[in-house]
C-alpha cells in the first residue's frame, strides 16, 4: 500500500510541473518518447516510472529529477 501512495505522489508532483510548464501530456510523451497512455499510467500512481523516463521528463520539464520526487 505505502508504494501505490508513493507512486500517486510522484504522478501528481509530474502533472504539477507538467501544468506549471504549458505541456499536455500529448506533448510530454512525444517529447519523452513514450506513449500518452505511459505519462498518464505514471500521473495517476498505476505505475512505476523507469528512471530513465524521469530523467527525461525532468530535462523537458527543465528541472531536476530531484524536484519530481520532492513532494
Amino acid at each position: 500500500m505505502e508504494k501505490k501512495v508513493e507512486l500517486r505522489k510522484l504522478g501528481s508532483n509530474i502533472a504539477k510541473w507538467r501544468h506549471k510548464r504549458g505541456y499536455s501530456q500529448d506533448e510530454l510523451a512525444y517529447e519523452a518518447e513514450v506513449g500518452r497512455r505511459t505519462i498518464n499510467r505514471i500521473e495517476v500512481g498505476d505505475t512505476d516510472a523507469r528512471y530513465s523516463t524521469l530523467l527525461k521528463i525532468a530535462k523537458i520539464l527543465e528541472i531536476k529529477v530531484k524536484d519530481l520526487v520532492d513532494y
